[in-house]
């Protein structure tokens, strides 16, 4: 199973930062609607951010069998 870490963008300054949150596919079709809490090191805002917007560090592999 792969586990992706996931990264968002800033809404104020535009840039990607890693949420420290990693997962695979099954936690993101689990958590797909949550939305994450995070402290921005690039505005110092707190952003609510949903498992739906962030973006992948890397592949997740669905295996349809």
């Amino acid at each position: 199973m792969t586990v992706a870490c996931l990264l968002f963008t800033c809404p104020n300054t535009n840039r990607k930062m890693p949420t420290g949150v990693e997962m695979d596919v099954q936690g993101l079709r689990a958590h797909w609607k949550s939305t994450l809490k995070l402290d921005c090191p690039h505005c110092a805002d707190v952003h609510e951010v949903c498992v739906r917007d962030v973006y992948l560090n890397g592949a997740v592999v669905i295996s349809i069998d």
